[in-house]
């Protein structure tokens, strides 16, 4: 804001030296001259960006409210709050409010044909589904989280484009790998980030079908599109392709 800081002095017109916080969080700075104070909170971690600034509605939350910008100073990710006014008593609770930042991967999925099992009626074909069922694993932990796709005559796109989608929710910071349980009739062809996807966090190997995403402060939301084909063999022989009761 063009403003001009200096480094603080105490009463004995010694130096403020930096603070480390205390287990519970907590900073103090003792026998400050009154006057006009900025404290900046310096490399905060790439998992967190500041909460919303002074949220509460009532007295009892202002001891919890969050003093700090809504966003950091600079590409170090140090926090400030600003204009301490401080006069001959103490000003407490300058509190700097932080939130993981979380992300989002949706998952699409579209198929070229869709086969039905040839038993199968009418009345049965419109409730059948095709379950698609996605990975994501976390480099950094190992964790792995499934989430499953189901597609019927409902919601199957005509043109081929993704109708529906599998969500994986709430992602920390973190290198995740998506992939595609085998199934008997289709296999995965392709992935492919579509909408406002990030190109430069995500990669697809097309040996191994799987993607990379980078879920990082600056992309946090991503749309994948999982193209699906027939496998190069036949189907299992009690199944049929019926082009003419699904738009294909």
């Amino acid at each position: 804001d063009g403003v001009q800081l200096i480094e603080a002095y105490d009463t004995n017109f010694d130096k403020i030296p930096a603070y480390i916080t205390g287990s519970d969080g907590t900073y103090r700075f003792n026998d400050l001259q009154p006057g006009t104070y900025y404290v900046i909170a310096e490399d905060i971690a790439d998992k967190y960006e500041p909460t919303v600034k002074r949220a509460g509605t009532d007295a009892s939350s202002q001891t919890l409210d969050s003093e700090c910008e809504e966003a950091f100073l600079n590409s170090d990710n140090d926090a400030v709050i600003k204009q301490i006014v401080l006069t001959n008593t103490s000003v407490e609770h300058q509190n700097f409010g932080m939130k993981l930042v979380l992300g989002n991967i949706r998952v699409w999925k579209s198929l070229s044909e869709i086969y039905y099992p040839v038993t199968m009626t009418e009345e049965e074909m419109a409730d059948y589904q095709l379950v698609f069922t996605f990975d994501l694993t976390r480099t950094e932990t190992g964790d792995v989280y499934h989430e499953t796709v189901r597609l019927t005559s409902e919601n199957y796109g005509p043109d081929g484009d993704p109708q529906v989608y599998a969500e994986f929710k709430d992602l920390p910071v973190g290198t995740y790998t998506l992939s595609e349980m085998e199934g008997s009739v289709y296999e995965l062809e392709s992935m492919e980030g579509i909408l406002e996807t990030p190109a430069d966090h995500i990669s697809w190997n097309g040996g191994a079908k799987t993607m990379t995403i980078e879920v990082t402060s600056e992309a946090r939301e991503f749309d994948i599109h999982a193209r699906n084909v027939l496998k190069p063999t036949p189907p299992p022989p009690d199944f049929q392709l019926h082009g003419d009761y699904v738009q294909l």
